[in-house]
């Protein structure tokens, strides 16, 4: 569900509220799989997503932490079982009794192993749902923020293209008017000329249109 909430900011603009049940964890995690995922919740984000940011980058960390520690004790458990391996080989083939208190500290020691291993699996279980769920409020957050944008990106452009309507068919006018006066001055000067004969024109039109000659080429070069 989408909620459309009136925002006192601007008008004909809304706030979006998304229902987080229809998310679909696909898109997030491919959001959040793309380079310029953080760069893009930087140029469009709000103090919320900055806060909600700063939570995923230490749950990111604590996650790679978490992997480092654990990777390490598969190494532990590794070594452990090639170094039982080794102590069962000695004792049973060169009959080293000795070594049977270091065998069982072994097999102790690789059990203790085992149980961290379990632990730092379910820590880390728990902490990439943590993750998941923060990765979930910020893509919520940054989806309602970019639609909230859009729409009023969206409106600015409405206003933009009704001032453009008003302004062509404010210009259809003024073309309309303009060749109104056209041809009134085409009709006069037709008038003028067959009264006042050619030379007489010309010297008139050489005293009085030198202004208007001057400010028609000025709209000439700046249109």
């Amino acid at each position: 569900m989408i909620n459309f909430i009136k925002n006192k900011a601007f008008e004909k603009t809304h706030k979006i509220e998304i229902d987080e049940k229809i998310l679909d964890p696909k898109n997030i995690k491919q959001f959040f799989n793309e380079s310029k995922c953080h760069q893009t919740i930087k140029t469009y984000g709000n103090q919320r997503t900055k806060k909600l940011q700063g939570e995923l980058y230490n749950k990111e960390k604590e996650i790679r932490d978490m992997e480092g520690k654990l990777q390490k004790k598969y190494e532990d458990k590794d070594q452990l079982i090639n170094r039982i391996i080794a102590l069962s080989h000695e004792i049973n083939s060169e009959d080293r009794g000795s070594l049977t208190k270091e065998l069982e500290k072994a097999k102790i020691d690789i059990e203790n192993v085992k149980e961290e291993i379990d632990k730092f699996k379910s820590d880390l279980e728990e902490k990439q749902i943590l993750l998941k769920d923060i990765q979930k409020k910020l893509y919520k957050v940054m989806a309602e923020i970019s639609y909230t944008r859009f729409l009023h990106e969206r409106q600015k452009l409405s206003k933009v293209q009704k001032n453009i309507r008003g302004l062509r068919k404010k210009l259809d006018g003024m073309r309309t008017e303009k060749e109104g006066i056209e041809e009134k001055l085409n009709d006069l000067y037709h008038m003028l000329h067959g009264v006042m004969g050619h030379q007489q024109m010309e010297q008139m039109d050489l005293t009085f249109l030198k202004d208007f000659s001057e400010e028609e080429e000025e709209v000439k070069d700046n249109g």
